[in-house]
């Protein structure tokens, strides 16, 4: 029988693998998507040096770098963009124009960018918080929810408390519901089925829950 500790090891690397998986392939497209725009510029420049200069046409020798530097325009529009401007998450009947021209100029620029972002939930524990972040599954579990104020009685160092309890955030291994003022860590929907709370009876709903805990 699997232990929690080598379950959430081997969910952990799975994670980190689709993470992976994923960066590369929004870095592949985004290359993909690069190589394509450059085409067409390219074409284009050609084609429009050609008819303006004609039988004197030598080529396109500043392409690349203004290429380049439009590129890197691009990236500080989208840096700038996505640090500076703050837009309501609230969906919107119209958009102006404008902005739905900004997002057709930074698609790729934001594309590229968010290779870096996924990198963000990369899970890294050590051994040693890999063995605590264990340890408070198997209380969840046991009891089938687990108060947050108190996970400091399992994990005192409060960095260490929140890197445990952000990876299995991250990892979908918990949730964080409140209830009654509290906020309570659960067993997530989306965990390995091994970390099925013990307690957990079908059709008992939270109530059942909290009955047994009480008890």
């Amino acid at each position: 029988m699997q232990t929690v500790l080598s379950i959430l090891r081997a969910h952990f690397r799975e994670h980190n693998r689709s993470v992976l998986f994923a960066s590369g392939a929004t870095l592949l497209f985004a290359l993909i998507g690069w190589a394509v725009v450059y085409g067409v510029f390219y074409w284009f420049t050609v084609a429009f040096l050609s008819v303006k200069e004609g039988l004197q046409f030598q080529g396109t020798e500043h392409f690349n770098r203004n290429f380049l530097s439009s590129v890197g325009v691009l990236y500080v529009a989208t840096l700038v963009d996505r640090w500076v401007f703050r837009y309501s998450p609230e969906a919107v009947d119209r958009r102006p124009f404008s902005e739905t021209l900004l997002d057709v100029a930074l698609f790729l620029p934001r594309m590229t960018l968010s290779v870096f972002e996924n990198f963000g939930v990369w899970i890294y524990l050590s051994d040693r918080q890999l063995g605590s972040a264990a340890r408070l599954v198997e209380v969840i579990r046991e009891r089938g929810r687990f108060a947050l104020q108190e996970v400091p009685i399992l994990i005192p160092t409060e960095r260490e408390r929140e890197q445990i309890v952000a990876a299995l955030r991250v990892a979908q291994v918990i949730d964080i519901r409140p209830a009654d003022g509290i906020a309570w860590l659960y067993i997530g929907s989306l965990a390995p089925g091994e970390l099925t709370p013990a307690l957990t009876m079908k059709g008992s709903g939270e109530q059942g829950t909290a009955e047994r805990i009480r008890d």
